[in-house]
């Protein structure tokens, strides 16, 4: 927790859906998620690298007007960026040891959570269903049961 407001490190699948302007599963979550955020009722954060993969997949399927209207956005939110340190790297290299065909980045996410006693929240189900079991983990569609 962050001076008592929630710590909910965020990735690249939550982050997407609050520039989307189709409906996607999760999307209201997300879009709730982002609100509390700007109204400064949670701490959102995610590992540096993050914003280089949802730039990429912006670069990819946006055009670009519309990637750069979000880039803008997303660097005027303020999100709180953490280096990959040595010891975060270990964590996340930990857990891709633990659980199969995990990737270092989206183990990186849960280390920064687990790291700094927050959740890491994700739209990835396949994630969550493996690795649910080392705590400090939440799939996006729970997260009204979360802050309730």
């Amino acid at each position: 927790m962050v001076a008592n407001k929630p710590l909910l490190v965020v990735d690249a699948s939550v982050i997407l859906k609050w520039f989307l302007h189709e409906t996607t599963p999760g999307q209201n979550e997300a879009l709730l998620l982002r609100q509390d955020f700007l109204l400064k009722k949670i701490f959102l954060a995610y590992p540096h690298y993050a914003l280089a993969e949802v730039f990429n997949i912006m670069s990819l399927h946006f055009p670009h007007n519309k990637a750069l209207s979000a880039f803008s956005q997303l660097f005027n939110f303020r999100i709180h960026d953490y280096p990959i340190t040595l010891e975060l790297a270990s964590l996340a290299l930990e857990i891709t040891s633990q659980f199969t065909k995990v990737s270092f980045y989206d183990a990186g996410y849960h280390a920064l959570a687990l790291q700094n006693g927050g959740t890491f929240i994700t739209a990835d189900k396949a994630y969550y269903v493996k690795t649910r079991k080392k705590g400090h983990i939440l799939l996006l569609d729970q997260y009204e049961k979360f802050k309730a």
